[in-house]
């Protein structure tokens, strides 16, 4: 008598007591079952417009997926040896981080900004000029 939805991963049925269980569509206002309890949080997808809104913010485009994003940052002089830069901010809720420390005399800095969904997956750090995938530690 009950409803039953199911696939390879998971099986649920719906029973009613006492009346008839009307065979409708899983989903209401607030919800609505898919393919999968995790498709609401999409895999993140990499920040883009990453740029300085003034000389110690800066600011990057909204990534749809996001829960809270990190920022990567190092010594320009890093990056011909394959670096993406060492965790510098992490679990940040909104599109901006603040430095209002200056790099060094004579050196320059770069920042990398990744996403985290809600199920803590951190989005691409971008790619090697090989066509790799940037790969390396993760901020805690």
């Amino acid at each position: 008598d009950g409803v039953t939805a199911s696939s390879a991963s998971y099986r649920i049925t719906l029973e009613s007591v006492g009346e008839g269980l009307v065979g409708t569509g899983l989903s209401s206002a607030s919800y609505r079952m898919d393919g999968s309890f995790a498709g609401a949080y999409p895999p993140p997808g990499e920040v883009r417009g990453l740029r300085f809104a003034s000389r110690t913010e800066l600011r990057w485009d909204p990534e749809r997926s996001v829960g809270t994003y990190d920022v990567y940052r190092d010594a320009v002089s890093s990056l011909p040896g394959g670096q993406y830069g060492v965790c510098w901010q992490s679990g940040l809720a909104d599109e901006k981080a603040t430095d209002v420390e200056a790099p060094p005399p004579g050196t320059g800095r770069f920042y990398l900004v990744t996403a985290r969904n809600r199920l803590q997956e951190e989005g691409p750090k971008g790619d090697r000029s090989d066509g790799s995938e940037r790969g390396g530690s993760a901020c805690p």
